[in-house]
């Protein structure tokens, strides 16, 4: 397995979303279409449906706590 650097990784990782983004965009009936969560359909704390979009929007909320934190890593470089 290949080393690899800070940038390298945060690189890749860049050129993942991309891609899953295209796919989404490609696909939005599959995206809008009801769904659960554990067995759950709706969101326990606003009632809202379950979608796969609107759990990408929960999971962009949350990952941008992480994004954060590969920015700062980057800037002390």
């Amino acid at each position: 397995m290949k080393n690899k650097t800070k940038i390298q990784i945060v690189d890749e990782f860049k050129e993942t979303r991309t891609q899953l983004h295209s796919l989404l965009i490609e696909n939005l009936e599959i995206v809008n279409s009801h769904t659960t969560a554990n067995g759950v359909s709706n969101c326990p704390n606003t009632g809202t449906p379950y979608s796969l979009l609107y759990i990408i929007q929960e999971f962009i909320e949350h990952d941008e706590h992480h994004k954060k934190q590969i920015e700062s890593v980057n800037t002390k470089e």
